[in-house]
């Protein structure tokens, strides 16, 4: 699981970053090749949520330097979003929100992007649950739908925190093998996880420890 000679889509320098006085992230250095599947691991606390928020730009490092050369907007699923549970959003309509970005807030829905939502929803085993509530459904399904808001983005840069959390093995199972045709299709992935088969089933692994990496393949 070395890193090849494809082209960089991340480095990563000595990168640190701080939550007031505490230490998250302590001198982190990394390269990330294009078209990968990269699990970060580690345990709570251990600096895999932070990275991803630096990855996706939603943080600045304190120190070092992050270099992203993702040409779209990163697509980003967190384990949970306060912000669609509080919103009064169907399953559908909360996918579908993965085809607006700030550059397309007014534009119309086409044809094409009703067909990748709905074609992410059926890969993703909830088409059955296009009309239910957001925080009707259960937490498996509520992961299962944020992840595939975040596929409808069609992003080059696919950023996941816990993406088979809550989920049954048949659902872990459907997960590892849409990420998979994500990164044949060109998409780099990276995914915070505790699980040991999606490090083994990964290009690349990153592994985190009190904010320090420990393992780099």
């Amino acid at each position: 699981m070395s890193v090849d000679d494809r082209d960089a889509i991340v480095d990563a320098d000595q990168v640190s970053y701080r939550y007031g006085a505490r230490p998250a992230l302590n001198g982190v250095s990394f390269t990330i090749t294009s078209g990968t599947l990269v699990s970060l691991v580690g345990g709570n606390g251990s600096g895999k949520s932070t990275l991803l928020a630096l990855i996706a730009g939603v943080f600045a490092p304190d120190a070092g330097s992050l270099i992203c050369r993702n040409r779209l907007r990163p697509a980003i699923a967190f384990q949970r979003s306060m912000n669609t549970d509080e919103l009064p959003l169907t399953v559908h309509e909360c996918v579908m929100l993965g085809r607006f970005g700030p550059h397309r807030l007014l534009r119309r829905m086409t044809r094409a992007d009703r067909r990748t939502v709905d074609e992410f929803m059926e890969k993703l085993r909830i088409g059955h649950l296009a009309r239910k509530q957001l925080r009707d459904v259960s937490g498996g399904q509520r992961q299962r739908t944020l992840i595939a808001q975040a596929l409808a983005q069609q992003s080059d840069l696919l950023l996941l925190d816990e993406p088979s959390a809550a989920l049954d093995t048949e659902g872990q199972r459907a997960i590892d093998e849409l990420l998979r045709e994500q990164t044949n299709a060109g998409t780099t992935v990276i995914q915070a996880t505790h699980r040991a088969q999606d490090a083994a089933g990964s290009d690349q692994v990153l592994e985190l420890a009190d904010g320090h990496l420990i393992k780099y393949a």
